[in-house]
């Protein structure tokens, strides 16, 4: 999975994806960005990857 990097005080606008990313990947990546940005104006990198990284730990399959 590859998301453009910036640097942690730049926001995150427009999220390059890979063309080759599975449609559940955007999914998700979609639905993190959704989350963070009804919380937050502007959002990082770092925070889609803590976000992410959340995500895992609290998967149960």
């Amino acid at each position: 999975m590859e998301i453009s990097a910036t640097r942690e005080s730049q926001p995150v606008e427009n999220t390059n994806v890979n063309s080759g990313q599975h449609p559940t990947e955007l999914a998700v990546l979609h639905e993190v960005r959704l989350e963070l940005t009804s919380r937050k104006k502007r959002i990082t990198d770092k925070d889609i990857i803590l976000a992410l990284i959340l995500r895992l730990e609290t998967e149960h399959n």
